[in-house]
């Protein structure tokens, strides 16, 4: 028996010391569990809701690659993906598989007073699978369906020990000290080993495949230190660092304060200068609520995340920031306001609210005279200044363009370092003497690693001189202000659609009802030049029949791209619903709006024709009814019931016409 051999048999010895007997079976999340069985029982469940269930849930899906690698099946090759699995086993075998999990879940013990929580544990697991699989994709890793279940599986090892240890996960939790630097030199002191060994022995002995045991065993540590941990070195760092950012965000597998680690052969592997992280968090943030609709279980939205982040950003500063001063500039404990500081940028969506407070808070926190947020101008010409602290601050014209953006400032932009720019050297003194100050801080304000913004503070008035020290405590608050404006402008694009027809781009039913609301509110001599009419596309329940709903899609696109072409700004358009549109024309008499609808009808009919082999010769034509406002409509919904009618007159006329209701 060689040497590698003999240390597995020890550690595989040590984990089940510490259990009170072996199962093969693991906890299922009750949720998952009822969910999986309503979809096996129900004959109309869709086979993509079960697809779910299998690969959002660590449990089974351990089971199902057990299950599909043992020698029950004998498969020429390892199966390591789990779309791959499911449809080698197929329904039987999941539903058998549920059987067992459901009758499992009637024997363990009531979870509510223990502090492992299930819920909670599966949240952060589903966390650190999406992120995996994302991020191997940005990686142009050539599978990240294997990093998905292995994310999935990573923790599996806590798992393990809270159901069949001796002393369970959760007394260990009750007595793990917040403040040790090491998750896992604290169970190796409680246990005698980690969950990393627990779940490196079980997977070996489930014959899971070997990408999913090496991550198991090594995603949380710093050394690569034998044949498995070399081999998987990629896919080890990959999850390790999903599982890093998912303990930054709060979404540890159980509640801790203590700063999040990350392996130190992560950097070495994963080119963060490369990927978009923004984009990750979004992609893992649309799976996770989409997730928790799915089982109808709440999960933590974006502003709790995010606050999350900025406690979690306390706690590293807090270390990092007094680890790496000389003795000399260790300082004591930070002001009681600096979490405030870190706060305010996300205590609004409005910048017009969030950024002049951010000022403020700095300004008054850090006894700087001014604080302005400046911002690239058009073709970035120059730095303008946006915002300014305090108000009565004649800053409304300040500016830094581009040729003098020189020495230091050149610098800071570059590397996108906060900087105090003073006259220790020559090459600062023309920017110094044009703005008036002996010296002024420059923090660049980013989003995604490129700079948005910089924050510049000096003081011009008092002249006093401003410490080095406080760059490390103001820079956060930039981070912070550069994640805030990225929310703000992420909830302006979100708005926007929520505007929008998803399939058209045009605005939907509820922005044209807004839209009339706020035109019956104008005096009603404003209203006699408004017309309102309603168009519909011809037969077309019988295109979608005929052609399928992809075409009929072309043709809700044709009409809006028509539509927008033809229309003046000031005018308005928008898809009613269904095949139908409305449009609303200011400023245009009957005449004018009759030209406008019939120059619309003729550009469809041309349109269709053109395309008529893509509708199978079906002809694409539109029946529009327009109506003239007048004092005896009350309200807008009258006026578009009257559009309305005028269109089916239309349709009574022969279709593929104009008809304007006469008042």
């Amino acid at each position: 028996m060689n040497s590698a051999s003999q240390d597995n048999d020890i550690l595989k010895d040590s984990v089940y010391l510490i259990l009170a007997q072996q199962r093969e079976l693991l906890p299922l999340i009750p949720a998952a569990a009822v969910k999986l069985l309503k979809l096996i029982n129900d004959d109309n469940a869709d086979v993509r809701d079960l697809t779910t269930v299998i690969e959002t849930e660590p449990a089974l899906a351990t089971e199902i690659l057990k299950t599909v690698n043992s020698a029950m099946y004998r498969f020429p090759q390892e199966i390591t993906s789990l779309p791959q699995a499911i449809t080698l086993l197929g329904f039987s075998c999941i539903h058998n598989l549920a059987l067992k999990l459901l009758f499992y879940n009637t024997l363990i013990k009531d979870q509510s007073s223990k502090r492992f929580d299930l819920l909670f544990f599966w949240q952060h697991c589903l966390f650190v699978a999406s992120l995996s699989a994302k991020l191997a994709e940005k990686m142009n890793y050539p599978d990240p369906e294997i990093l998905y279940t292995a994310g999935l599986i990573h923790d599996i090892g806590k798992l393990v020990l809270e159901n069949y240890g001796i002393i369970n996960y959760s007394n260990f939790i009750g007595n793990y000290a917040q403040d040790t630097p090491s998750l896992l030199k604290s169970e190796l002191d409680f246990y005698g080993v980690t969950h990393e060994q627990v779940g490196y022995v079980f997977c070996r002995d489930w014959q899971l495949p070997e990408i999913i045991t090496a991550v198991a065993a090594y995603h949380n540590s710093d050394e690569i230190a034998d044949n498995l941990s070399v081999k998987y070195k990629k896919e080890i760092a990959i999850v390790g660092f999903a599982n890093y950012l998912a303990w930054l965000h709060g979404i540890g597998s159980f509640v801790s304060n203590t700063p999040p680690h990350l392996p130190a052969t992560v950097l070495e592997i994963i080119p963060l200068q490369e990927i978009d992280l923004e984009d990750l968090l979004e992609h893992v943030d649309r799976d996770m609520q989409q997730t928790a609709q799915f089982y109808g279980i709440v999960f933590p939205g974006l502003n709790q995340l995010r606050a999350n982040l900025v406690h979690t950003s306390i706690a590293l500063s807090q270390t990092n920031s007094t680890m790496h001063l000389p003795v000399e500039q260790k300082r004591p404990e930070d002001p009681i306001n600096f979490l405030n500081n870190l706060t305010i940028p996300h205590q609004s969506l409005n910048p017009e609210i969030f950024i002049p407070r951010t000022l403020q808070a700095i300004g008054e926190t850090f006894g700087l005279d001014r604080v302005l947020m400046l911002n690239m101008t058009a073709k970035q010409r120059s730095l303008m200044a946006t915002y300014f602290w305090p108000e009565s601050e004649s800053a409304e014209h300040f500016e830094i363009k581009l040729e003098h953006m020189v020495g230091d400032l050149v610098t800071c932009l570059r590397t996108q370092q906060a900087d105090l720019i003073s006259g220790r050297f020559n090459k600062n003194t023309k920017l110094l003497t044009q703005l008036g100050v002996d010296e002024f801080i420059a923090i660049p304000v980013l989003r995604n690693n490129r700079i948005t913004g910089l924050l510049y503070a000096d003081n011009i008035r008092s002249k006093n001189h401003i410490p080095t020290q406080i760059l490390p405590k103001i820079t956060p608050i930039a981070n912070e202000l550069g994640s805030a404006l990225h929310n703000a402008k992420q909830f302006e694009e979100e708005k926007s659609k929520a505007k929008r027809d998803p399939l058209t781009g045009l605005s939907n039913k509820r922005m044209l009802i807004d839209y009339l609301e706020t035109i019956f509110q104008e005096e009603t001599k404003n209203l006699s030049q408004i017309a309102v009419g309603f168009l519909d596309i011809d037969y077309f329940k019988v295109l979608n029949d005929n052609c399928g709903h992809q075409a009929g899609d072309v043709a809700l696109q044709i009409v809006a791209d028509i539509l927008r072409e033809i229309t003046r700004s000031g005018d308005f358009v928008g898809r009613y619903g269904g095949e139908e549109f409305l449009f609303v024309l200011r400023n245009s008499g009957q005449s004018g709006a009759y030209q406008y609808a019939e120059r619309l009808r003729q550009k469809i009919e041309a349109k269709g024709i053109a395309l008529r082999h893509r509708f199978r010769n079906q002809a694409l034509t539109v029946s529009i009814g327009i109506v003239m406002y007048h004092p005896k409509y009350k309200n807008y919904q009258e006026l578009v019931d009257a559009a309305d009618k005028a269109m089916y007159q239309a349709k009574k006329g022969g279709r593929n016409r104009v008809v304007i209701l006469n008042n």
